[in-house]
């Protein structure tokens, strides 16, 4: 045990003397091409990142990325870290919790280590905002997705729901309405935040049904989505569908 304890306090002994020339924060496509660019400058590079691939991991397959039709996103991500391996660029799946000024230098601290760069790129982009209902984890690449452009062509010609009522929401709605055969708009309120074109735009097609005053509350299925259930006046309505894409905003995790 002494031992073991040892070889721990060597290790971080060592992450705290080394310094990098830049730390970021983020493995997603921006991270990843960040890092590149800093090691073929020839900077002493680490990504701390609580997991890789960022957004793309929630596509079960990316279309017209540069380069590729049509890629698995989880092979696409793999091709990216094995590109900054490649350059030497070291990756540690962790989570910054804190960052602090020392001299000229920053200092992270993650639940159980801590690094020192002389500079810090932070490359977290967005996630997707969730609507923590029963069944939303359960069926999330199975039917629930959180990008329409990612995910809209493997539901040509079947039944969708969108959730929520801005502009990113009103933006899918009318994306899928020409992939879909059906996409009901559901949205808690009478009244939309998108922009008014938008809205009008929405409401002139013909396939798109709006949900309004209604929450959704459950999401079924066996292997995949099937139904989901909403809520309106104390009343519960079970709508049959194929997908659910939940657009409800992006959260910036930089707190």
């Amino acid at each position: 045990m002494k031992h073991v304890t040892s070889v721990m306090c060597f290790m971080l002994c060592v992450s705290c003397c080394m310094i990098y020339d830049t730390i970021i924060i983020g493995a997603g496509p921006a991270g990843f091409t960040a890092a590149i660019y800093a090691a073929r400058r020839e900077m002493k590079t680490l990504i701390i990142s609580k997991d890789t691939g960022g957004q793309l991991i929630l596509a079960s397959s990316i279309e017209n990325y540069p380069g590729f039709k049509k890629i698995d996103s989880f092979e696409l991500t793999s091709k990216m870290e094995d590109h900054v391996k490649d350059l030497g660029v070291e990756i540690k799946i962790s989570e910054v919790q804190t960052i602090k000024k020392d001299g000229d230098n920053f200092v992270l601290y993650t639940n159980n280590e801590e690094f020192t760069a002389r500079t810090i790129i932070i490359a977290m982009g967005l996630s997707p905002r969730r609507l923590a209902i029963k069944g939303e984890d359960e069926f999330s690449g199975k039917g629930v997705s959180y990008c329409s452009n990612c995910d809209g062509p493997l539901f040509r010609n079947k039944v969708v729901a969108v959730i929520g009522g801005g502009n990113s929401a009103l933006d899918a709605a009318e994306v899928l309405s020409k992939i879909a055969s059906k996409v009901y708009l559901v949205h808690r309120s009478e009244e939309f935040k998108a922009f008014e074109a938008l809205v009008n735009k929405v409401k002139s097609v013909e396939n798109i049904e709006m949900v309004l005053n209604s929450d959704i509350k459950e999401i079924f299925g066996s292997t995949k989505v099937e139904k989901i259930k909403v809520l309106k006046n104390d009343e519960e309505r079970e709508i049959d569908v194929d997908g659910v894409f939940i657009e409800v905003g992006r959260i910036a995790h930089t707190d």
